[in-house]
């Protein structure tokens, strides 16, 4: 799957606002061209129309970082010592850069890619995977919607997990308790619009949580939690995805009418009357615009949002359901 913007021009759809009881009833006009040009006004100009860019400001906190001599550095945010990547989706390096001594960092790139990948990779003391020997490599990946002539921004807090911030269950490592976890706090605005989240990576495991109900805690049952084989915060199935030869981009439109958390899908019911499974990948886009066609800003995958009328971007994945890299539900 790619998370290029798919922008249809002069279709012009009129989307609904629900009020309360779930009776959805008439509002504004949006086309998916308004709804594109509305996140434009959001990001920051690149250096020229041929650039895409993306800003960062990363810290990394509880680790021990090792500088490129093995040594250590200053703990906290004021110094990482980490390397950035902007990664095109075959893995090529498009653009590398060390944060700077205040942990921003600027990636960008002129060839013609509508997704990339922000790689962060950096040394510790620790022996973070559990098998005995430290001084391990932590790399963290988050795909990144790019578009010419604009700049998307990046805010990355990588911190070394604490037991007191996850269900007493995930804390227990295999190895004897051996291996840490590390928590990584994510926003973002690219082209794909707004979109935030917490979760953790678990090195010993090859497992990521991701706190699909905003509570900043980490737990069975209440999140959602994956196989996570390299570690790098990207479910395993949904980095295939992505890496796939992908189905052409397109659009939804419709009311949502179901919610699953657990999966992180929801059912949209099509103009026709017909319904499409839609799977929320992580890293999309989940947010609200209101009446005046607004960006109000993210929310979550929940019941509240059965009713309400949505715009939804994304690729058919496998078994019909559409793969969502960003869905607009309206205010």
């Amino acid at each position: 799957m790619r998370w290029a913007v798919a922008v249809s021009i002069g279709l012009i759809f009129a989307f609904a606002s629900c009020k309360g009881g779930g009776d959805v009833v008439e509002g504004n006009v949006f086309s998916p061209q308004a709804i594109d040009e509305t996140n434009d006004l959001r990001l920051d100009p690149a250096a020229d129309e041929q650039s895409s860019a993306v800003s960062g400001q990363l810290s990394i906190t509880g680790f021990t970082v090792l500088d490129e001599t093995g040594l250590p550095v200053m703990d906290g945010p004021g110094a990482p010592k980490a390397t950035a990547r902007l990664l095109d989706p075959g893995d090529d390096i498009l653009s590398e850069q060390m944060p700077g001594v205040d942990g921003r960092f600027l990636l960008a790139t002129t060839e013609p890619v509508t997704t990339g990948i922000v790689e962060i990779e950096f040394r510790v003391e620790e022996d973070v995977d559990g098998d005995g020997e430290g001084e391990d490599t932590i790399s963290q990946r988050i795909p990144v919607a790019l578009k010419p002539g604009r700049t998307a921004t990046l805010s990355l807090e990588l911190n070394k997990g604490e037991a007191d911030g996850i269900d007493s269950e995930l804390a227990v490592a295999p190895q004897n308790g051996t291996g840490e976890f590390m928590l990584t706090r994510y926003e973002a605005l690219d082209a794909n619009g707004s979109h935030e989240s917490f979760y953790g990576t678990f090195f010993a495991t090859g497992s990521v949580v991701y706190d699909v109900d905003r509570d900043e805690f980490l737990e069975i049952g209440d999140d959602v939690s994956g196989s996570d084989s390299n570690t790098n915060g990207w479910a395993d199935d949904a980095e295939a995805l992505f890496a796939a030869d992908p189905a052409p981009m397109g659009f939804l439109e419709g009311v949502i009418s179901g919610v699953n958390t657990a999966s992180q899908q929801f059912t949209v019911r099509l103009p026709d009357g017909s319904t499409t499974t839609v799977s929320l990948q992580p890293f999309a886009g989940l947010e609200v615009l209101d009446e005046d066609g607004q960006f109000v800003g993210p929310t979550s995958l929940g019941p509240h949002l059965v009713g309400r009328q949505a715009y939804v971007e994304g690729s058919t994945g496998p078994g019909d359901t559409f793969l969502a890299s960003w869905v607009v539900v309206f205010d």
